[in-house]
């Protein structure tokens, strides 16, 4: 008991400090803290640099394109003029996918149509549209990074295939003003619980932000 004492008493207050400073600026292992990190110096831009909402959300592209792992990336928000949903960040695409993205505009009711973007609700934020069931309309073939593969074969569960992609709902004032569509990860898999995590926190932070902004 004297001895574990004694122990204690060695335990400098500055040695404990110091540890925590010293893990706090590592986070070569972590690559959550990582990406916390990386994601929190987007965000201290905006607010220090005055970025534009374009800007922002093609900083923030490029951030779940790399960090996430994500094989290609769109985010696409509601316009304040014309009150209709627009792509305008991109990330991992083929040029002339990313023009063909350009020309898609749709109401909110084109968007949550059941009838031509089939799909299934994986929470209440995030929607999996799966290739087999033609989750496209009529001439968006070209919008995807390989059109002529868009008949592939799925053979695991967690296989992603082109024509696959997930929507992650962007809400302000429990309202969709925009979505974060990604197409599987680089790995051809369909994400895990953790990135669509991650994805629905990006997408909560960017209709804060939306939000202040329209404010």
């Amino acid at each position: 008991m004297i001895a574990l004492l004694e122990t204690k008493k060695e335990i400098s207050p500055d040695l404990v400090a110091s540890k925590l400073r010293s893990d706090y600026q590592d986070t070569s292992n972590d690559p959550d803290a990582k990406s916390l990190e990386n994601l929190h110096r987007i965000i201290s831009e905006m607010q220090i640099q005055h970025l534009t909402l374009h800007e922002f959300l093609n900083k923030v592209a490029q951030f779940v394109y790399l960090q996430l792992n994500i094989h290609s990336l769109t985010i696409g928000i509601k316009d304040p003029i014309d009150k209709k949903f627009h792509y305008i960040a991109f990330a991992g695409l083929r040029k002339q996918s990313e023009n063909a993205l350009k020309n898609c505009v749709y109401t909110k009711e084109e968007l949550l149509d059941p009838r031509k973007y089939p799909g299934t609700a994986i929470s209440k934020y995030t929607k999996l549209f799966l290739a087999e069931n033609n989750p496209y309309a009529p001439g968006e073939e070209e919008t995807y990074n390989r059109p002529l593969m868009l008949t592939q074969k799925r053979t695991t569960l967690n296989d992603s295939i082109e024509g696959d992609y997930l929507d992650i709902w962007i809400m302000e004032r429990n309202e969709i003003v925009g979505w974060i569509e990604i197409s599987g990860t680089k790995d051809g898999k369909l994400p895990n619980t953790k990135t669509i995590l991650w994805l629905e926190l990006v997408a909560s932070i960017i209709g804060l932000i939306i939000g202040l902004k329209s404010d």
